[in-house]
């Protein structure tokens, strides 16, 4: 009769320690599958992002996003690439290519702290017809001149 109370018991004991290690699995599987706090999260659905390729000799990675929400257009690129040549800047454009060439400047990119080339761009005007970006080496005497001149990235939405 002992016996069969101890085994009892014990089958209990089994059966809740088996129990519990299965809860506690579902629960560590649901904490692995928590999608992490990044970049890459954080991009609303309403964002298009696209990669910029590197044009002739210059080499890197760029990408650029766009969005217009409640009455605001937003762009921003950043690009990992070598720094400017010697009195040059890197400038953003956004493009339309058909059915005539126009290029609007975006402005000149800033180097951040982890040598990476950003510019942020926004507007009140939806400038979405643009569907085309490029990033150009300028001329740091010319300025913002209005004038693309070599081509470093492009890209299309």
């Amino acid at each position: 009769m002992v016996a069969v109370v101890l085994i009892i018991i014990g089958g209990v004991y089994v059966f809740k320690t088996l129990t519990k290690d299965d809860n506690l699995g579902t629960a560590t599987s649901q904490e692995t599958t928590t999608t992490p706090k990044n970049a890459e999260a954080d991009i609303r659905p309403d964002v298009i992002q696209i990669s910029l390729n590197p044009v002739g000799i210059f080499t890197g990675t760029a990408t650029a996003t766009r969005t217009f929400v409640n009455g605001k257009f937003t762009h921003t690129v950043t690009a990992n690439t070598n720094a400017p040549a010697e009195g040059k800047f890197y400038e953003g454009w956004l493009v339309i290519k058909t059915p005539e060439l126009k290029f609007l400047s975006t402005g000149k990119m800033t180097k951040q702290t982890d040598g990476t080339y950003t510019l942020s761009y926004s507007s009140d005007t939806d400038q979405s017809a643009y569907n085309s970006v490029i990033i150009t080496e300028e001329t740091e005497a010319n300025g913002l001149d209005g004038k693309p001149e070599t081509h470093v990235f492009d890209g299309s939405f």
